[in-house]
């Protein structure tokens, strides 16, 4: 394969000798992890010959096809080279660009990327395979800017988006150099009804290698080759993860603003996914995001391992109304066209056959999508009579999902929704029951708002309650909001200084000229009063009748200021404790329910040997306080220890 290499020739390491051409072996990623750690040393030595010599094409580049079979006519060659993943996946390297030329690594025939390929897939190998910041990939990124990409010309000019998520890529997870040895913890995972005491935790490659009580867990071979942490009086338990987040945006701020004070927007683009981790949360799911979204999240460091869904709206339903005609298409690309619909009613350059619902799954799960999200929502505030879907739409949409082995979640909070969501065999219901037609001011449950949730429940569908969306809305009319010290340990102090003013005020300003009584908090309280009380009713009744409880919060739910990053995720948690779930069940959402319903818990979840070291040390038993989030002492992302206090805001 010809590499086309554009480095200085003295850094250009090849283990392709390890996997000679033609041999039909696999290379195990945890197998290249360890390779490229212990070249990485000789790379970093060459990053200032680098900078003298200029980028410039290898002396003696391989020659296209070297050592391989002759060509079969009319067949295009590929090869079979896989990483073969510690969860059985297999990728397959398709003869094209090295993956590794952008940092000056040829790894000849094991890993590659053709332009014609998904960049799934090489989002999957990134994963693993981990690159640190230095001289030669903040060359790359220059190169990526000057557009100097000479050396894909073959490759039928791969994607920006394939340039963007190999940027974001490698800087998504660190190396982590040193193995992990956690001794004389507790461990509380949810699996157990009991907790483990005084056990020894060893994490070797980011992953949970072996648990044995600390009597018989033999010692370290190497001293210094191990990074030990005193469990005692400590509990372990698995990382958090919140199900429903939307990370694209700054809570708050337009894209107007943002480019009008970028020092502000920066700051807090490079906070917000230190909050997450210093609340504990080590995997978070944004409901509504793209290729392009998830490389920018993802391009800073640390950050909490991320998946997306794709946003399956009908066309100029919710929430792509919100967006100007000329950008929604385009935004949000994942956009039903109806059985039925008139070509004239559809965007000139829209085809009608990408937008079936097969099709719209098909083109998620090709991007890296783990999951589909729909919308059932008529309108609300200034926005009424929004087009929602048929209900064969939805079916067929499900259909093809599982069909990928995806699940799909529903925007429905309203009865009305939910009824449509139970009909139409969604798998989770994003967001508690907030609306409904019944005829009551108390917020008590009438016995057709039971009846569905009854039905919710013996189907076993998973519920997000979404509290602290209706409270955080309550807390927009409120100016103790921006008081509240907590704030200074997940915003930094210029962005709640900007929401003080009267530009950062916006949202509240533009919903109080539409109402102008919610001037008072007072009457903000009294018109929420019935939704929250039914919502937290709802909350209680499926809490007591063991529903699928799944812990989400809708950060941020609206441009508001009032749903902060991290700490938004705590204040649902008291939302639900005040509405009736015990610490247990709010633990058991957060971890275990979430990664079965969202089907990643053959990774993370529960503190088990083979999954991924994604663990919180914590001072007290988040089965019995919720307090235990409060009091994190080390939050460990895939075997990396990080210490709250340099994920705080507030840090020096």
């Amino acid at each position: 394969m010809a590499s086309g290499l554009i480095v200085a020739e003295n850094i250009e390491i090849s283990l392709a000798s390890r996997h000679k051409s033609g041999d039909r072996r696999y290379t195990t990623v945890p197998r290249l992890v360890r390779l490229a750690t212990r070249t990485w040393q000789r790379i970093e030595e060459s990053a200032s010959e680098i900078r003298e010599a200029g980028w410039r094409r290898a002396s003696a580049p391989p020659v296209p096809g070297e050592g391989r079979k002759p060509e079969q006519p009319g067949r295009r060659r590929t090869s079979r080279y896989a990483g073969r993943f510690r969860y059985g996946m297999e990728l397959e390297a398709v003869e094209g660009i090295d993956l590794f030329a952008l940092i000056g690594w040829r790894l000849g025939s094991i890993i590659s990327l053709s332009g014609r390929r998904r960049c799934l897939r090489l989002n999957a190998v990134t994963r693993h395979v981990n690159i640190k910041e230095s001289a030669v990939t903040r060359h790359v990124h220059v190169m990526l800017q000057r557009n100097r990409l000479t050396w894909f010309a073959r490759f039928r000019r791969p994607s920006t988006i394939c340039l963007a998520m190999i940027a974001g890529a490698m800087h998504s997870e660190p190396v982590v150099s040193q193995n992990l040895r956690i001794e004389n913890v507790t461990i509380v995972s949810p699996e157990n009804r009991r907790e483990i005491e005084n056990v020894t935790v060893t994490i070797h490659d980011g992953r949970i290698q072996n648990i044995s009580s600390a009597a018989s867990a033999a010692p370290p071979r190497s001293q210094s080759s191990v990074q030990r942490l005193d469990g005692t009086n400590l509990f372990l338990i698995p990382g958090l993860i919140d199900s429903h987040v939307h990370l694209g945006e700054i809570p708050g701020m337009t894209d107007e603003q943002e480019k009008a004070h970028p020092d502000i927007a920066r700051a807090a683009r490079d906070q917000f996914p230190l909050s997450y981790l210093y609340s504990g949360f080590t995997t978070l799911i944004d409901l509504i995001s793209t290729p392009e979204g998830m490389a920018r999240w993802k391009s800073h460091d640390p950050v909490p391992d991320t998946y997306f869904c794709g946003g399956a709206m009908v066309m100029d339903g919710y929430p792509s109304n919100y967006l100007a005609k000329e950008s929604r298409y385009t935004a949000m690309p994942y956009w039903i066209a109806e059985e039925g619909t008139p070509r004239s009613a559809t965007p000139p350059d829209a085809k009608i056959r990408e937008h079936t619902p097969q099709a719209v799954v098909n083109r998620m799960k090709a991007d890296g999508a783990i999951c589909v999200k729909t919308f059932f929502e008529r309108g609300f505030g200034g926005a009424h009579n929004l087009p929602v879907p048929r209900a064969d739409t939805i079916r067929s949409l499900v259909r093809a999902a599982h069909a990928v082995g995806v699940p799909v979640l529903m925007h429905a909070n309203s009865l009305e929704a939910q009824q449509f969501a139970l009909d139409t065999g969604v798998d989770i219901i994003a967001h508690g029951l907030w609306n409904t037609d019944e005829k009551t001011t108390t917020g008590e449950l009438t016995a057709l708002e039971k009846s569905v949730l009854d039905r919710i429940i013996t189907a076993s569908v998973g519920w997000q309650p979404t509290l602290q969306v209706l409270y955080g809305l309550h807390n927009l009319f409120d100016d103790a909001t921006l008081a509240d010290p907590r704030l200074t340990q997940v915003l930094p102090r210029s962005l709640i200084d900007w929401y003080r003013t009267p530009e950062g005020g916006w949202f509240r300003d533009s919903i109080i000229a539409e109402s102008p009584e919610l001037v008072s908090p007072s009457v903000a309280a009294n018109m929420l009063r019935t939704p929250i009380r039914r919502a937290a009713a709802a909350t209680a009744y499926m809490a007591q009748h063991h529903a699928r409880l799944l812990f989400g919060t809708d950060t941020p739910s609206s441009p508001t200021y009032a749903n902060p990053p991290g700490l938004n995720a705590f204040l649902e948690m008291l939302r639900l404790a005040d509405a009736g779930m015990t610490p247990t069940q709010i633990f058991q959402a957060a971890t275990l329910s979430n990664a079965r319903a969202l089907k990643l818990d053959h990774e993370i979840g529960t503190v088990q040997v083979g999954k991924r070291a994604n663990l919180l040390l914590v001072r007290a038993d988040p089965r019995k306080t919720l307090q235990a989030y409060q009091e994190i002492a080390k939050v460990i992302l895939g075997g990396r220890v990080l210490d709250p206090s340099v994920l705080a805001a507030s840090r020096p």
